[in-house]
């Protein structure tokens, strides 16, 4: 009976100690709420995927999707400089997580925290850009020049986050 607790208790132990990281995913380790850092290099010791072992009961794994994600946001109304009302503005934006750590810290590893903020700096930069305009230079040779200017002020807030974004399209 005793050999039996005790082999139980060696694969409970084992269990814990063992963890997987997906493909398409990193992870990062906090250890009583420390992150973790790679003595050598002093930097956060990023797990790729594969199996990995850790400390049970002591460490947390912290998973992050490192894939390109997107989102769309709904129709919003923009004044142009001409005082019309732009009825229908639809965007959306690709990104990605860069920076684990950061990302973590800045939107405790949601990717909802993280596109409301790349959402408020959108809306903002294309309420400004647009109030600038008139409608038929938004609608014409314009955009494009918007697009490339949303896409650079968007990763300068980005980069904060720990986040690149790709794309962003009007």
């Amino acid at each position: 009976n005793i050999l039996i607790s005790v082999l139980f208790l060696i694969i409970i132990v084992l269990s814990f100690s063992i963890f997987t990281i997906i493909e398409g995913n990193r992870a990062f380790i906090t250890r009583l709420g420390d992150i973790v850092t790679d003595s050598s290099t002093g930097q956060p010791k990023i797990y790729k995927p594969g199996i990995h072992f850790k400390i049970p009961f002591i460490d947390q794994v912290k998973r992050i999707d490192i894939k390109l994600q997107s989102f769309e946001e709904p129709t919003s109304r923009i004044l142009t400089s001409e005082q019309n009302y732009v009825v229908i503005v639809d965007y959306y934006v690709k990104w990605r997580v860069t920076d684990l750590v950061t990302y973590f810290t800045r939107t405790g590893g949601r990717s909802i925290v993280a596109e409301r903020l790349i959402q408020q700096k959108i809306n903002d930069t294309l309420r400004a850009e647009f109030g600038t305009q008139e409608i038929s230079d938004v609608i014409s040779s314009e955009r494009t020049q918007i697009m490339d200017l949303l896409k650079v002020k968007t990763n300068k807030r980005a980069k904060e986050l720990g986040i690149e974004v790709i794309d962003v399209r009007i």
